[in-house]
C-alpha cells in the first residue's frame, strides 16, 4: 500500500510539473484570492520601493509565491502572508525581515529588503490600507500579501530568487524532523525508495520521508 502511494505522489509530481518548492506550498489556501504585490525596483545590489499593486490568484504561479503558514502564527514561511488587516500585516511583515535580516546578514537582497520596507513602511501601508479597503468584504477575507520585484521592467516573483527559496524549503522542511523541541533525522535507508539519504522522523501522516 505504502508503495503504491509512493508511486502516485510521485506520478503527481511529476506530471504536474511540480519543483521542489511546489509540493511544499499550500497552494489550496490561495485558490480565489486577491494577491497585494508590494512591487521593488531592482538596481544592481539594491532595491527602491515601486507601488503596490492587486492581482487575481494565478493557480499555474502557486511556487512562485510561496505561501506557507507557521503554527506560530506570528508570522508567515515568507513575507507571503494572509492579510488579517492592513496593520497586522504590517506587523507580520516587520517581525519577518526583522528575524530574517539578522539569520541571513550577509544577503543583499533581504537587507535591501528589510531597509526598505522600514524606510517606506508608512508609505507602504497606507497604500495597501487603501487598496484593501476598497475592497468588498468576501475579497477581504481572500487577500494575500506578496512581494515581487522588476529589472529592465521584467518581473519575478519570491519563487524567482534562490535566497528565498531556500529560506521556504529550510523552513518548511522543519515540521518533519523538529517537534516538542525534539530533533529526529539522519542519514538511513528509507522503506519506499530503499535509497540512503537524510530521513526525517516526524514526517507526516508516515514517519519517514527521503530528502
Amino acid at each position: 500500500m505504502l508503495d503504491a502511494i509512493k508511486n502516485l505522489g510521485s506520478y503527481v509530481i511529476e506530471n504536474g510539473g511540480l519543483s521542489e518548492e511546489g509540493i511544499l506550498v499550500q497552494d489550496a489556501k490561495l485558490k480565489n484570492t486577491k494577491m497585494f504585490c508590494i512591487v521593488f525596483e531592482q538596481k544592481d545590489d539594491d532595491v527602491i520601493y515601486d507601488s503596490v499593486h492587486l492581482e487575481d490568484y494565478d493557480t499555474s504561479k502557486s511556487g512562485k509565491y510561496l505561501y506557507r503558514t507557521f503554527q506560530h502564527g506570528r508570522y508567515d514561511v515568507t513575507p507571503t502572508t494572509r492579510i488579517l488587516s492592513p496593520d497586522k500585516v504590517k506587523q507580520r511583515t516587520f517581525l519577518w525581515f526583522e528575524k530574517y535580516s539578522k539569520e541571513y546578514s550577509n544577503d543583499l537582497l533581504i537587507q535591501s529588503l528589510s531597509r526598505e520596507i522600514h524606510d517606506k513602511g508608512d508609505e507602504i501601508f497606507s497604500e495597501i490600507s487603501e487598496k484593501y479597503n476598497s475592497l468588498d468584504k468576501t475579497e477581504k477575507r481572500n487577500s494575500i500579501l506578496t512581494i515581487k520585484m522588476k529589472k529592465e521592467g521584467n518581473e519575478k516573483y519570491l519563487g524567482d530568487d534562490d535566497i528565498f527559496k531556500d529560506i521556504f524549503k529550510k523552513e518548511a522542511l522543519k515540521k518533519f524532523f523538529f517537534k516538542h523541541n525534539v530533533e529526529s533525522r539522519g542519514i538511513g535507508n528509507c522503506c519506499l525508495c530503499r535509497k540512503k539519504g537524510e530521513v526525517l522522523g516526524f514526517a507526516f501522516p508516515f514517519s519517514f520521508l527521503h530528502s
